[in-house]
């Protein structure tokens, strides 16, 4: 029997979320080839400490994920959107439409922006990456 303990199962969701977000990175040519799972690193474009200890919070939602490949996330840390967002536009980061409207005024993406990000990510991957009904 197999038991899997906790660590496993943060470190198999972490996997699948990078898998996902690698996804879309390589459907625009962003990812460097002979990059490896482990060279990725994934950010939250809103800080996970200015989120709630509800899973629910959008700070941990899909559309609040950035895959990197180099080491920017940690240059980031907790750094305002418009810190982010200059980063990211001057690396090799997969930097979607829904990302490029958020305000760079803000301290950090709104729950609405993530919200959009998360319903633009989901039609992008429906329509495109994994093509849901097509024939």
């Amino acid at each position: 029997k197999l038991t899997l303990t906790r660590k496993d199962i943060q470190r198999g969701r972490r996997e699948f979320v990078a898998y996902v977000l690698a996804k879309f990175a390589k459907s625009v040519e962003v990812i460097p080839a002979g990059s490896v799972p482990t060279d990725w690193s994934i950010e939250h474009l809103r800080p996970q400490s200015k989120g709630s200890d509800l899973v629910t919070d959008r700070a941990y939602s899909i559309g609040n994920l950035l895959l990197l490949v180099d080491g920017l996330n940690g240059k980031l840390a907790d750094g305002n959107w418009a810190q982010k967002k200059k980063a990211i536009s001057s690396r090799n980061a997969y930097m979607d439409d829904a990302m490029r409207e958020w305000q760079e005024d803000g301290d950090s993406p709104s729950d609405k922006d993530i919200e959009r990000r998360s319903e633009f990510l989901a039609n992008k991957a429906i329509d495109s990456l994994w093509a849901v009904g097509a024939s």
